[in-house]
């Protein structure tokens, strides 16, 4: 019929295939992932005729109650995936499914209604597929309508999770004040159901680990530890010590202490978060490859520039399989790897990999992302030691309007670094007078949010001094 061109007869066949899969699914004695299969494709060929000649085309079928079950069997999938321990296989299932999580709410939308429940589920599907593959304005709209749904029906556990995830796509997306709101009204939430189990508990130390890492971002840095531990606690009274969400914890603790100045502790969470990882999964899963790219910036920090490289390397293997070239979680190890070979030395292959991180940092995430202020910064400071001060000077600007922009003003640690080094950069050229005016204000900056006995404050004043006494 295709063949032919004959719509009426392609249309014939197709709804003759839907009803076979639909009995097909019905009548196996293994409903599981066979009936999954035969609704996948069911669903695929009924999509197609839909969105191709509208609902006329179905007169034989009902619909509503197929939709439900196409929702039923598409959760089940999904979720089946959750439980295996190949991450990669794991990804490429959820991309492929991604599409047709995409057209269930467009054929909703045309009449065709789903119950709540359902429309709930793939709404929170969806986010957490957008997420994944990066797409993290897609993922909130997905999620806020979820988290909508969910408030509205009462669901104060599904609610949690919805915001468990729209929390870290707030943060994804640098709306910090949203995600701290999210999440601390899902936590009075949960802190005060009647009934308290394990599930609630749980969900409790998410929310906490989330909030922990939405407060380190905020610059309120003794907040954020208070609430990593006390999720650590959490998860390890009622998960056991070795479980995943305790390792997640543990690396997102370290990220606190890093931003704290200290390497030492950072470096112990980072290598324990990842024994624990190594026990529990295959060595090609992503998060393997997030904390051994968290452990390189503290063995940068500590001098060991050779194991740092080593495991970056390993972590870029891994994302690149997992993701595909052009993902975050690979643009962001290619600003690693390039700030590494910078401390090398190794000039050329740093300045290289640094372009091509903010090239994709920008168009995955926007020319306004903080991720893109720190991918300006970097390679401003390549500049800066190749003698090219001028585009050092117009890079690092670019990254101090970006931060205050969206929020991160003069007082958080992202201006101040970014301030500092373009004092640097004056004084080389030999602005003298712009240079003390940008490290007096970095160092204001610095020691307002840290305190004057961090050990973070020791470069700015020497900084400072370097250039005072000039």
């Amino acid at each position: 019929a295709r063949v032919l061109g004959i719509r009426q007869d392609i249309n014939s066949a197709a709804m003759e295939a839907v009803r076979s899969c639909v009995f097909l699914s019905f009548s196996t004695r293994s409903p599981g992932v066979k009936a999954v299969s035969l609704y996948r494709e069911a669903w695929g060929i009924f999509r197609n005729i839909f969105l191709e000649v509208g609902p006329s085309s179905l007169p034989d079928i009902r619909p509503g109650e197929f939709l439900q079950q196409v929702v039923k069997c598409m959760v089940m999938e999904y979720e089946a995936e959750d439980s295996r321990f190949d991450a990669v296989s794991v990804i490429k299932t959820k991309q492929l499914l991604l599409p047709h999580l995409e057209a269930i709410p467009q054929v909703e939308m045309d009449g065709f209604h789903l119950e709540e429940e359902s429309k709930l589920k793939i709404l929170f599907l969806l986010g957490d597929a957008y997420t994944l593959m990066g797409h993290s304005s897609k993922a909130k709209s997905s999620l806020e309508e979820a988290l909508e749904l969910s408030r509205r029906r009462g669901d104060y556990q599904m609610a949690a999770q919805v915001a468990c995830k729209l929390g870290s796509t707030y943060r994804h997306l640098a709306m910090r004040e949203e995600s701290e709101h999210v999440l601390t009204r899902a936590l009075e939430t949960v802190s005060e159901a009647q009934g308290r189990d394990k599930r609630n508990g749980v969900l409790e130390a998410d929310l906490l680990t989330i909030l922990g890492s939405t407060y380190r971002d905020m610059g309120r840095l003794q907040e954020s530890i208070e609430c990593l531990q006390t999720s650590i606690a959490k998860y390890e009274n009622l998960l056991g010590p070795k479980s995943s969400s305790v390792a997640a914890a543990m690396t997102t603790l370290g990220s606190t202490w890093t931003s704290l100045g200290d390497n030492f502790k950072s470096k112990q969470l980072f290598e324990k978060a990842l024994s624990i990882q190594e026990e529990l999964y295959e060595p090609n899963h992503p998060s393997i490859a997030f904390t051994l790219g968290k452990l390189s910036t503290a063995c940068v920090e500590l001098g060991d520039l050779t194991r740092s490289i080593s495991l970056l390397e390993r972590a870029l293997a891994i994302n690149r399989s997992a993701y595909g070239e052009d993902h975050i979680s690979v643009a962001i190890v290619l600003s690693r790897l390039s700030n590494a070979y910078r401390m090398l030395g190794k000039m050329k292959m740093s300045k290289n990999l640094a372009q091509r991180a903010l090239q994709m940092t920008e168009e995955i995430q926007g020319s306004m992302h903080p991720g893109v202020a720190t991918s300006l910064e970097l390679l401003g400071s390549i500049y800066c030691d190749l003698g090219e001060f001028n585009r050092a000077h117009e890079l690092l600007e670019r990254s101090i309007n970006i931060n205050s922009l969206v929020g991160n003003g003069s007082h958080f640690l992202a201006t101040a670094s970014s301030q500092s080094k373009l004092g640097m950069v004056a004084r080389l050229g030999g602005s003298l007078e712009e240079a003390r005016q940008l490290l007096e204000v970095a160092l204001e900056s610095r020691e307002e949010e840290l305190g004057r006995d961090h050990p973070g404050m020791l470069k700015a004043i020497n900084r400072h001094a370097t250039v005072t006494h000039w």
